[in-house]
């Protein structure tokens, strides 16, 4: 789909590694952390497991991918969410997107408790309509249709945002949404049969086009 710019009534942006740097910040202490827990419940063929898909895809997908049991992921998850965010920081060209005039809704999937606390940490609340989050095991596509009808939209005149192509991107893309991939210096991009209408290194650049 090609991306008409000046038909664009919403934004629908991810958080994680396409606004704020969880990869680098939180995502290896993070890993590292589940790991020791994993190895102190005797699950040493998980931690192995876990660490060889080391950021191929997203935590919980990985444990998936790994046929890990599904209480050991519940477990996993509950670890992973302990997380100290004092060092997650907004990437330097998150208010390009954030200070836009146009309707933007910040849609991240996670652990609730723990999104809350990275969004009030940042302090970003103020800048969106509206923020979402999508349980840990639940579907953003879902999310998508919800906003969509709730605004009376066209799927053409939303426009997805954000870093995974297996997530976010895929999923905008089947639904018939324009989307954009933000791919982020040392976060590996997962290739899969769909594309993404337009591929971006900074949000400047949606910006850019979304001023014009």
């Amino acid at each position: 789909m090609t991306v008409v710019w000046n038909k664009v009534k919403l934004l629908l942006v991810d958080l994680d590694n396409t606004l704020c740097d969880s990869f680098h910040t939180l995502s290896k202490p993070q890993w590292t952390f589940v790991e020791k827990k994993l190895r102190e419940k005797g699950w040493d063929d998980c931690a192995d497991k876990m660490n060889e898909n080391f950021g191929s895809q997203g935590f919980l997908k990985t444990l998936k991918s790994c046929g890990i049991e599904e209480y050991k992921i519940r477990y996993a998850i509950r670890q992973y969410d302990k997380a100290d965010i004092s060092k997650l920081e907004l990437f330097h060209d998150a208010h390009h997107i954030m200070d836009l005039d146009i309707p933007t809704i910040l849609i991240t999937r996670g652990e609730p408790s723990l999104q809350k606390r990275k969004i009030k940490h940042l302090g970003i609340k103020k800048h969106f309509e509206e923020i979402v989050i999508v349980d840990t095991f639940g579907n953003k596509g879902e999310e998508f249709e919800k906003i969509r009808k709730k605004k009376g939209l066209k799927a053409s005149e939303i426009l997805v945002i954000g870093d995974r192509m297996e997530e976010e991107i895929a999923q905008g893309k089947r639904l018939g949404y324009p989307v954009v991939l933000v791919r982020r210096p040392g976060w590996p991009v997962k290739h899969i049969k769909l594309k993404p209408d337009i591929s971006v290194r900074t949000l400047k650049t949606i910006a850019r086009h979304l001023k014009r």
